[in-house]
């Protein structure tokens, strides 16, 4: 949990006497007369993703490359080393089973789009392990010469030789670590079931905001997004994916889950477990400034979400008005946030379940334990014939 405390509980003592007294400087009043406690200096323990030594630092070279379509890239951190790409090569197989699970049985070609594309590993796998017999990206950014065919054909061809002949190597300890988010991520295996004879070329990359995407003149069997809903307001997202996949069309979609302890890819700093989910989007814009004027620009920029406060069951429920029915969907979750936040003690618990989930719920009644918890999630959807 980078850096968290080891008992939340305990982190948050004295609760009970510092709501009484709600003009104490470490106690936040929401609009609605909540009172939550701060622990001032808490959220200093974090480790910043990237290699980022602060969360200024994480909004201008990570944050900002990514949402703004006029970075120059200069500086940024965005991941472009090997291991990166090793990992990403867990994940079409993770979608693969995913959609076999689902009943998903594609008559006929199969056309591909991926929304955030980046070096477009996912799809180009995605192609080679047979799931579709054509590649299209889209990115806001151009990202399509991080990773050459070549290179990527090169690497899986290392990692073949590796698995069969270096079961305790480096590489092999990467690929058992799975890809960071989808800890329930399989096994690798695409140097055995994948027709390496196929051309894994992309079709098509198109650098464009998705909302402003035109198709390319094209409808789409298949439509995945891996981390990426959360860059657009989740209306507008389903009426796009929507518009442009064919009637029977599948959608797999995974995204980093808001709920998240710091919110996820947010990475906010915060005062408080879960202060960002307890508190309305303007009532947090207010505790930076109450709290800490300093990072309120950064976390004006950082803050990147259209929208917020989304658990798993409105997303389902989103998808639904414009012709999307979920068919399954899974979470995620990290072991060793799962040992502090849920197993470590009772009080722990307790806090979490009478405090934090109350106060989230104040906001958005749909929000579970679960979501709470989770690290991510992965919905597969489908339009109607």
């Amino acid at each position: 949990m980078n850096g968290c405390p080891n008992d939340i509980s305990m982190s948050m003592a004295g609760e009970t006497s510092q709501m009484k007294n709600p003009l104490m400087s470490n106690v936040f009043v929401t609009s609605d007369g909540r009172a939550i406690d701060l622990i001032p200096g808490w959220f200093e323990q974090k480790v910043w993703p990237l290699g980022a030594k602060s969360y200024q630092e994480f909004v201008d070279r990570v944050i900002d490359p990514q949402v703004n379509e006029e970075s120059s890239h200069d500086d940024e951190v965005y991941p472009k080393s090997p291991v990166f790409f090793l990992r990403k090569l867990i994940t079409p197989e993770a979608i693969l089973q995913v959609l076999e699970e689902s009943m998903i049985h594609f008559e006929g070609p199969v056309t591909l789009l991926d929304i955030g594309s980046g070096a477009a590993i996912i799809p180009r796998v995605l192609k080679l392990l047979g799931v579709c017999d054509a590649a299209y990206g889209v990115d806001i950014q151009d990202r399509s010469g991080d990773f050459s065919d070549q290179a990527l054909t090169e690497l899986i061809s290392e990692v073949t030789r590796t698995l069969l002949q270096d079961e305790q190597s480096d590489v092999m300890k990467l690929l058992r670590g799975g890809d960071g988010v989808s800890t329930w991520t399989v096994p690798f295996s695409l140097p055995f079931v994948a027709d390496m004879n196929r051309n894994l070329s992309m079709d098509g990359y198109y650098v464009s905001d998705f909302l402003k995407f035109d198709g390319a003149g094209r409808q789409y069997d298949l439509i995945t997004t891996y981390a990426g809903l959360c860059y657009f307001d989740i209306r507008d997202y389903f009426e796009k994916v929507a518009s442009l996949l064919n009637r029977g069309g599948v959608h797999y979609l995974m995204d980093t889950n808001y709920y998240h302890y710091y919110g996820e890819s947010l990475e906010l700093p915060l005062d408080a477990p879960w202060l960002h989910a307890r508190v309305t989007r303007d009532d947090l814009f207010r505790y930076y400034r109450e709290h800490h004027p300093d990072l309120e620009s950064y976390v004006e920029r950082g803050f990147f979400q259209k929208s917020s406060h989304c658990a798993v069951k409105n997303v389902i429920a989103c998808a639904r008005e414009f012709g999307l029915e979920a068919l399954s969907y899974r979470r995620s979750y990290k072991t060793d946030e799962l040992e502090k936040m849920h197993y470590r003690s009772g009080a722990n618990l307790k806090f979490i379940l009478q405090k934090v989930l109350t106060d989230c719920q104040a906001i958005n009644p749909h929000v579970t334990y679960l979501d709470l918890i989770s690290k991510a999630w992965t919905i597969v959807f489908k339009k109607a014939s």
